[in-house]
């Protein structure tokens, strides 16, 4: 199985901002999703006024990312697996480097939204966290997980996802604020990867997860001793070069699973796992739920 056809199963643009506005026609639409694809042979420059919470899940290929929010200036490259958060209280810029086939997942959600939201948590597990703190390139497992679920729930055209996808974005919602610790913005000019190098070993990756790899060749394609590239990946990435081929793997798998017409043992060895039964184990262990039940669930 080719990585390229997995990366790309089951991901159109879609926008599904106009089924919101349909059914909350009473009051402002609280929040929006969309997957977007984007290939550019030129830096690509984005602003926002802030006047909504911004949140981003990216999907495929690793995009290397200047950004000015607030006072906070840096420069990452978003992988595959990161999220970030344009908080409302803080406009944001961003200039994006060339790149081919990009897909994220986008979501808009307005302070009057999260208001409601943090109000009721509030009372129900007696505290709330405060504003949200904007973060870049983050690794947070969890909404990781809950985006992925989204994307899949938003890449399928029939309306009784609707409801899924809604339950999906208010998860996400509570875990921003409630629940999440996530590396707000942090600017770190040493001790990470360069830009390059990363962009290196994250497409290498993404191209090759059905490899087996060694730490001594990925540390090659970075240009870095294996000591410094295991120890600077993680400072950079937020997991290790394991985790993170773990995740991607799982997260790959995941949008193939809501292909029912793929035997679970085909995409287990097309993934890189030495067996169903490992990739069952692994796929449990990331997600909480075995392959089954999951393919059940976007069924």
């Amino acid at each position: 199985m080719k990585n390229s056809q997995s990366r790309n199963h089951k991901l159109p643009t879609i926008d599904v901002q106009a089924f919101y506005a349909g059914n909350h026609r009473d009051r402002a639409v609280p929040y929006s999703a969309h997957l977007s694809r984007l290939t550019t042979k030129q830096t690509l420059r984005f602003e926002s006024s802030g006047e909504k919470h911004n949140f981003n899940f990216q999907i495929a290929q690793a995009i290397p990312t200047e950004w000015q929010s607030g006072m906070h200036r840096g420069i990452d490259v978003v992988a595959p697996g990161h999220v970030s958060l344009n908080a409302a209280q803080e406009s944001f810029r961003c200039s994006v480097a060339p790149v081919t086939d990009a897909v994220s997942l986008h979501v808009q959600i307005s302070t009057d939204w999260i208001r409601e939201i943090r109000e009721r948590e509030s009372k129900r597990v007696g505290n709330a966290s405060g504003e949200l703190k904007p973060m870049i390139a983050a690794w947070h497992r969890r909404l990781a997980e809950l985006s992925t679920r989204l994307s899949i729930a938003l890449s399928r055209t029939a309306c009784s996802n609707a409801l899924q996808s809604e339950e999906l974005l208010m998860e996400i919602a509570v875990e921003l604020i409630c629940h999440s610790e996530p590396r707000s913005i942090e600017v770190m000019p040493n001790g990470k990867l360069s830009t390059s190098s990363l962009s290196r070993v994250l497409e290498y990756l993404q191209d090759q997860l059905h490899l087996q790899h060694s730490l001594e060749k990925l540390a090659a394609v970075a240009g870095y001793s294996p000591f410094h590239f295991a120890r600077l990946f993680k400072t950079t990435v937020g997991v290790s070069p394991h985790q993170y081929l773990t995740q991607q793997r799982i997260q790959q798998s995941q949008f193939l699973l809501s292909d029912i017409s793929l035997p679970i043992t085909t995409i287990a060895t097309g993934l890189g796992f030495d067996s169903s039964s490992h990739f069952a184990a692994t796929f449990r262990q990331v997600t909480g739920m075995s392959p089954t039940s999951f393919r059940a669930a976007f069924s």
